[in-house]
């Protein structure tokens, strides 16, 4: 047997070399399972008084372990998964050679691979077998109390299905990737052993130990100072890859459950380069905005909007990317007029989808397709439909313009304190700040705020105070602005925080009812 200078465990900073003998040990546990006995039994702790540790001799015992380990949960069908399981491990000990034992493999996984992927046990199937999804022309459907109501969040069983198995099979911690990862791993060790010339004295394949062993997820590396670089590499046969047994695998999946063509809709990029040609190529240079908010249209990759005579380029945010908006600009030495343009339609979009959205960065560039901001952002969004309208007026004033930005700052502002003073200042602007007419305007728009915590505060405010319109004058927008009235509001003091959150719904909810009922559109007044 090839003396071992590939596969390697750090034990506090101590490297230890197991033996190559994976197949064999897994044998020897898969004799140990079917016997009834616990694999546990057949790890040896290192006795060297340096804190506990796994012998070099059980190395590959863990590992399985580690395996058997991922499929006990959920609690339903365990048995049947570990009876799967063991099925798949004795096909890894039917044959030496790599070929033969990853058909095996395949074999069995693929006849049960839904026990294997958890989609057996799954919510989502429950969810699916109590109530169906329908799909027509790209939309989902369920019934609902007889009625055919459209849903977004799910989709038909099969896709369901095919997803979570796909999701298993590619996932770094997907429970079928587990056992591709054990598979690469057999036959790395036989490959390595047959040509060990093909594998550069500096690559290693390290099994995470510090912090809990983990053999499972092994990576390659390559010798670095002071600590080996994880890289992708790998060696020149398919079956030593498990990201190739994985696609294999899939690739199998789809050809014994078989798509029809008619089934089949295309997938990539409809054309958007053409339309962005057809914008863009007459400006010299463009505005990017990276753009802070969980608003997002379907899943298309972008959509355009018309906005006051110009177009606007938005690209979707992703699960690592901030969104994106771009505008032509016809002179990127003067390009205010576009920027300002940029805003008011950020202003009107923010009001209209009801979703904050902050700009956290800009950049100015001649036309390019690619975007040049790439700004990472965290997970999350609201998702809107693609045929999406932003609901325009045919007019607008400096003013109407105003009360936009504001409302957009109260919205996306991540002060309360602020938010409140800028909703607030919606009311002020539409009155020109005549406290006699804003105080009848508010008396009147109570019931009218579509906030319903909104509804609930003021009910509460209205048991304590009689002139709800003074207490949020004085204990709301003077105490915010000025520090030395009484009342004042304290940022850090909890209560004022708390009863500030509590009456934020009512001004942004009056702040919207002065906008949408038209105080500030030149045509209604």
């Amino acid at each position: 047997m090839t003396q071992n200078r590939l596969i390697v465990r750090y034990r506090h900073g101590t490297p230890i070399y197991p033996t190559l003998d994976l197949l064999y040990r897994l044998k020897q546990a898969v004799e140990h399972i079917e016997a009834g006995d616990k694999l546990q039994n057949l790890i040896k702790p290192i006795g060297d008084g340096s804190g506990w540790g796994i012998h070099q001799d059980s190395t590959w015992f863990h590992l399985i372990e580690e395996i058997m380990h991922i499929f006990e949960q959920p609690s339903e069908g365990k048995i049947d998964r570990k009876n799967a399981v063991l099925c798949v491990l004795k096909a890894v000990c039917s044959s030496n050679k790599d070929v033969e034992i990853w058909h095996g493999v395949k074999t069995k996984i693929l006849e049960h691979v839904d026990l294997l992927s958890g989609w057996s046990h799954s919510h989502s199937r429950s969810f699916h077998q109590i109530r169906p999804v329908l799909r027509k022309e790209g939309k989902y459907y369920v019934r609902l109390n007889g009625q055919i109501c459209e849903i977004i969040g799910q989709r038909t069983e099969k896709e369901e299905r095919w997803d979570c198995i796909g999701d298993s099979c590619v996932g770094i911690y997907g429970t079928i990737h587990s056992l591709c990862k054990l598979v690469a791993l057999v036959n790395i060790a036989s490959d390595f052993q047959a040509h060990p010339e093909q594998y550069p004295p500096s690559m290693l394949i390290v099994l995470p130990e510090n912090g809990g062993a983990s053999f499972l997820h092994w990576q390659w590396h390559v010798k670095w100072p002071y600590h080996p670089k994880p890289i992708d590499w790998r060696p020149n046969n398919n079956l030593c890859d498990p990201n190739w047994l994985a696609s294999n695998l899939l690739c199998s999946f789809s050809d014994e459950e078989s798509i029809p063509e008619k089934d089949l809709e295309p997938a990539e990029w409809k054309g958007p380069e053409q339309k962005w040609k057809e914008e863009f190529s007459k400006y010299p240079g463009q505005l990017e905005f990276a753009l802070d908010t969980h608003l997002r249209f379907a899943d298309v990759e972008e959509k355009w909007f018309d906005f006051k005579g110009k177009k606007f380029r938005w690209i979707n945010q992703s699960e690592n990317l901030h969104g994106v908006l771009i505008i032509p600009v016809k002179d990127r030495n003067n390009c205010g007029i576009e920027y300002e343009s940029a805003m008011r339609f950020l202003s009107r979009l923010a009001f209209d989808a009801d979703i904050p959205i902050n700009v956290i960065g800009s950049v100015g560039s001649p036309t390019r397709f690619y975007p040049m901001l790439h700004q990472t952002k965290r997970m999350g969004g609201v998702v809107y439909p693609a045929d999406y309208n932003l609901r325009l007026s045919e007019s607008s004033s400096d003013r109407q313009n105003l009360a936009y930005a504001l409302y957009k700052e109260g919205l996306s502002s991540s002060s309360g304190y602020y938010s409140f003073l800028s909703f607030y200042k919606v009311i002020q602007l539409a009155f020109r700040e005549n406290r006699q007419k804003i105080t009848d305007w508010i008396n009147d728009n109570l019931d009218k705020i579509r906030y319903p915590e909104a509804s609930e505060r003021i009910k509460e405010i209205k048991k304590e105070k009689s002139d709800i319109v003074e207490y949020l004058f004085h204990s709301g927008r003077c105490a915010i602005a000025h520090v030395n009235n009484d009342p004042v509001v304290d940022p850090d003091n909890p209560e004022d925080r708390l009863r500030l959150n509590k009456d934020l719904p009512i001004v942004k909810g009056l702040a919207r009812c002065a906008i949408e009922s038209g105080l500030f559109d030149p045509a209604k007044r």
